[in-house]
Formats: structure tokens, C-alpha cells, sequence
């Protein structure tokens, strides 16, 4: 998909994008929680499903490209919710370095 070829109205699934944050307890222990950096408006491309026998267990993955307007703040140890389905990003692609749209490359079913 080309910078110029994405609409307004393509843009149409609210996602969460989360970051990992980890917190020192009065303990000495540590607390992780997933905490929210941006909500925006994304165009959802499912691109393929498979499943997998791993340590005797089938694991079924799923990948997905999420189009969303550009920010600089995103990396890839961040994770996109959408629909209570959780989707680790796997890369981020600035559309014709245009400054303008990013791809995220998502991955459904895999641990975070």
C-alpha cells in the first residue's frame, strides 16, 4: 500500500498500543502491567494464519498489518490490543519515509 492510496475513512478500528512498565514494590519485588501510550485510529489487514506443533502443544499465530497516522514514540517492544485479542509488533515501517503513515507488522499468539 502506497502513502497516497490511504483515506480518511480507511482509518477505522480504534487500538490500544501498550508498553511494558515495570514498578519497584515496598518490598524489593518488581510488578510488571502493560500500560497504555496511545489509542489511535488504525486500518486492520489480516494477512495470514497458521498453526504450529511446538513442545507438543498446537499453537495457532496469526499476522496482521495495522496502518495507523506516524508518531516517532513506537518500538517494538510494544504490543497492539485490539478486541481484547493482544498482538505483539514484529516491525514498524514509515510508508515511503514520508513521514505520514506507519505500517505495523503484527503477531497474534505468541508470548508477549
Amino acid at each position: 500500500m502506497n502513502c497516497c492510496d490511504i483515506t480518511p475513512g480507511m482509518l477505522n478500528r480504534r487500538i490500544s498500543i501498550q508498553e511494558k512498565q515495570t514498578t519497584t514494590t515496598a518490598t524489593g519485588g518488581q510488578d510488571v502491567a502493560w500500560v497504555q501510550v496511545v489509542a489511535p485510529f488504525a486500518y486492520l489487514k489480516p494477512l495470514n494464519g497458521r498453526e504450529r506443533v511446538f513442545a507438543n502443544r498446537l499453537n495457532a499465530t496469526g499476522d496482521t498489518i495495522a496502518t495507523i497516522h506516524y508518531r516517532a514514540d513506537l518500538n517494538e517492544s510494544m504490543k497492539v490490543v485490539y478486541r481484547g485479542k493482544e498482538y505483539q509488533i514484529r516491525s514498524i515501517i514509515n510508508l515511503e519515509e514520508a513521514d505520514r503513515f506507519l505500517q505495523l507488522v503484527l503477531e497474534r499468539g505468541v508470548v508477549q
